[in-house]
């Protein structure tokens, strides 16, 4: 057993005899078992088209209908007189955050340190409408990097990162501010939903008990980073444009977040993960809101024939055995809502994700 990576008492990690690590039942346990209740995540990104209509505290969606409760000026105030003329006061903006009521706008303000990520987030913000006049496109050349092989990708991928950390960063860190945005490259809702993940994880890392188990389930998740950029080079730049963003108008996190932090992010949540569903629908109706990171959570492997439900219920996210295991049984769940499609189908999803071909007992009886 890898004895570094602790969940809780119902659940033991431990390496595979096919590799990698999985969750394994640490004792027998009875169908409806709650193993995880996870309300508190690393980092989210609501949807650029959900951004008003999704509650971001218990992420509430009511079928299009826009969140009428915002943040005001004088909310933050009241968590921190310092805030008496800041420059932000005139033009505050509500940092991109909705909630269905005064209480979920409440609960979130009552988050300790809670006032540092949201003025992060009408930073970003500010700056990211103060460009949407200017550029209606951003241009992403799909050819680049199309005839690397896998080596020449990686020196690539290694050499872009050492470049901008022996180059871009000691510039940028001479600069004033203001000088620095102007020379910030040009970003779409993509990225702009990407920075607030990345803001939200820093956020979180910084205040952080280093001792908890989000802690450490968060430092040992495996990356994936390579591996999807290798399958689509366009990330690399997508990537690095990233990176200017948070490293320019985040200054406080610098010390924190270098190339490695960084790409750690990244590489974590390509392959971990949790999209935000509606709750209301079946899962062909359904609408995808966004995704977050669970890292307690991201320690189950897939299986086409699972023995753990994930559920949301407002911002609880719950794993719950569907059937009587016993101790030493792995647990596994569904990694995308695709136990209703063919064999091939279902293979060809989690490998261009998740990069493994499913070889569970239902898929090798139905090849």
């Amino acid at each position: 057993m890898n004895a570094e990576v602790y969940i809780n008492d119902k659940i033991e990690v431990k390496r595979t005899a096919y590799g990698g690590r999985a969750c394994f039942a640490s004792n027998s346990m009875l169908k409806g078992t709650h193993l995880l209740d996870l309300s508190q995540w690393i980092g989210s990104s609501i949807s650029h088209e959900f951004r008003k209509e999704v509650c971001h505290f218990c992420l509430k969606y009511d079928g299009g209908k826009p969140m009428k409760v915002r943040i005001s000026w004088a909310d933050l105030l009241k968590l921190d007189l310092n805030l008496l003329n800041h420059k932000l006061e005139k033009k505050y903006k509500g940092s991109g955050l909705w909630f269905c009521t005064e209480e979920c706008k409440n609960f979130f303000l009552s988050g300790p340190n809670i006032v540092d990520l949201i003025l992060n987030y009408e930073m970003i913000l500010t700056h990211f409408q103060s460009i949407q006049g200017k550029s209606l496109c951003v241009e992403t050349d799909t050819e680049l990097y199309k005839d690397y092989d896998n080596k020449r990708m990686h020196q690539e991928i290694e050499s872009c990162w050492m470049d901008l950390e022996s180059t871009w960063m000691p510039r940028v860190s001479k600069m004033k501010l203001a000088k620095a945005t102007n020379q910030l490259p040009v970003i779409d809702e993509d990225h702009y939903s990407c920075i607030r993940f990345v803001i939200e994880c820093l956020f979180n890392m910084t205040h952080l008990d280093r001792n908890s188990v989000k802690w450490n389930t968060w430092e040992k998740l495996q990356s994936n980073e390579v591996e999807k950029i290798m399958r689509f080079p366009v990330l690399l730049e997508f990537q690095i444009k990233v990176f200017k963003w948070v490293y320019t108008l985040a200054p406080q996190y610098r010390y924190i977040m270098t190339t490695s932090v960084f790409r750690h992010i990244l590489g974590s949540e390509y392959g971990n993960s949790f999209g935000i569903w509606e709750t209301s629908e079946s899962d062909d109706d359904r609408e995808y809101l966004g995704y977050m990171v669970h890292p307690e959570a991201s320690y189950f492997n897939h299986s086409c024939v699972p023995n753990v439900e994930k559920k949301r219920v407002e911002r609880v996210f719950q794993y719950i055995l569907q059937t009587d295991v016993q101790k030493g049984e792995e647990l596994c769940i569904d990694y995308k809502g695709i136990l209703h499609l063919d064999v091939n189908r279902r293979r060809a999803i989690l490998k261009d994700n998740w990069f493994f071909e499913c070889k569970c007992s239902r898929c090798l009886s139905e090849l």
